[in-house]
């Protein structure tokens, strides 16, 4: 979600992005070791936004997370959205 303030008032307005991309991995995905805001998806997330993209960038990384425990909690992942993605950027098989 996307929220904004107006003025100096602190009501603000959330509003669902116009993209949503999955990134779904283990710790690179995660940003194991790195502050939240250093992360592969929020880095993504503003480089997007910096082109004029209307998009929110959901980090679905686990640290430590292998191949097959990827497969075990994609459904749980999908299905905890509020809407389906229009993209998943898979990455699993680092650890």
């Amino acid at each position: 979600m996307v929220s904004t303030e107006t003025g100096g008032d602190q009501t603000a307005e959330a509003k669902e992005a116009e993209i949503l991309i999955v990134a779904f991995g283990d710790s690179l995905y995660a940003g194991y070791g790195l502050d939240q805001k250093e992360g592969f998806a929020p880095e993504l997330q503003a480089a997007l936004t910096t082109v004029g993209k209307d998009v929110r960038v959901h980090n679905a990384g686990v640290s430590g997370d292998t191949t097959a425990a990827g497969l075990r909690r994609m459904d749980f992942v999908l299905d905890s959205l509020s809407r389906k993605p229009d993209l998943v950027i898979l990455g699993l098989g680092g650890n």
